[in-house]
């Protein structure tokens, strides 16, 4: 009996499978949530060179929750590396820019998943603009609803 070892195409093969499998599970999913986003809000930079969108899934169970996204100006919103992600906003945040490159986030409610105060792009002024995001609630706690949990000290 021999112990014949499959040959080194085999194994090739299969990681060359997997990775063409992983990057069009990655595609379908970044067009799945692109398809499923809903632009709430959207507001131009002083300078005219970004566009801050704030969207939110259409359905549900497909998307991520609420999400902030500088593009260049004109640009869809995309499906990955939102600068905010959150939940239970009720309403859009204000969206307001106190200089061309320093956009502030007004809510009154929300829940705020994941945050990057820092955006630039490749394709405006080859990288070297940057924009500055800030968050600003109107209330100290406002991803807890219950006035009932803010009393606790």
């Amino acid at each position: 009996m021999s112990s014949a070892r499959p040959p080194l195409i085999a194994y090739a093969s299969l990681f060359l499978l997997g990775l063409l499998t992983a990057t069009a599970a990655e595609t379908f999913r970044d067009y799945a949530i692109e398809w499923n986003q809903r632009e709430l809000a959207r507001t131009t930079s002083p300078d005219r060179r970004v566009d801050a969108i704030f969207v939110e899934p259409i359905v549900k169970f497909i998307g991520d929750g609420e999400a902030l996204y500088l593009v260049p100006r004109g640009d869809p919103a995309p499906a990955s590396d939102p600068l905010l992600r959150g939940s239970r906003f009720g309403r859009p945040p204000k969206l307001h820019w106190s200089k061309s490159q320093l956009l502030e986030v007004q809510y009154d409610r929300g829940c705020i998943g994941a945050f990057s105060n820092v955006w630039h792009s490749g394709e405006v002024e080859e990288g070297r603009y940057y924009v500055e995001v800030r968050l600003d609630p109107g209330a100290n706690f406002a991803c807890i609803t219950s006035p009932a949990a803010t009393d606790a000290n």
